[in-house]
């Protein structure tokens, strides 16, 4: 209710806000501490989806050295083609050492130093997720030219 409400005010280009919202928010802010994130999730939930994240992550990270060792010991970086693949590797690369990170946030308690880390990891994530999808785009576009 409460987003469909808001998605339906900005959809008409209003700037008003609903009273109804005001006073939700409002008690958002009163009722809400350092540790809640307003989820639904257990904190068991949520540390089962870390673990999986991470999971995925060190296994991304296995395989990005692989391909990284096996492209400097066959010498693939000579051709252009396979630079740029190898950026892309690179980029993979430092988008699992993030997702890796997420291990720093197993069971969260809202602690200043992991509040710290929260942010730290969401900065990194979005960053590199940017340069991923930024070599993606690179990449098709010079395929495409060759």
């Amino acid at each position: 209710m409460y987003l469909h409400y808001t998605i339906q005010v900005s959809m008409y280009g209003s700037t008003v806000i609903h009273p109804h919202i005001r006073q939700y928010s409002a008690r958002m802010d009163e009722n809400s501490t350092a540790s809640d994130c307003n989820s639904t999730f257990t904190q068991e939930q949520k540390n089962h989806i870390l673990l999986a994240k991470s999971g995925t992550g060190i296994l991304s990270l296995t395989m990005c050295l692989i391909a990284v060792f096996l492209v400097f010991r066959l010498k693939l970086y000579k051709y252009f083609t396979y630079r740029l693949a190898m950026y892309q590797i690179l980029s993979s690369l430092c988008l699992s050492v993030v997702e890796v990170s997420f291990l720093t946030l197993f069971n969260y308690d809202g602690d200043i130093y992991q509040q710290i880390a929260c942010k730290t990891t969401a900065f990194f994530l979005e960053y590199f997720l940017c340069i991923k999808l930024l070599f993606t785009i690179c990449l098709i576009f010079h395929l495409f030219c060759l």
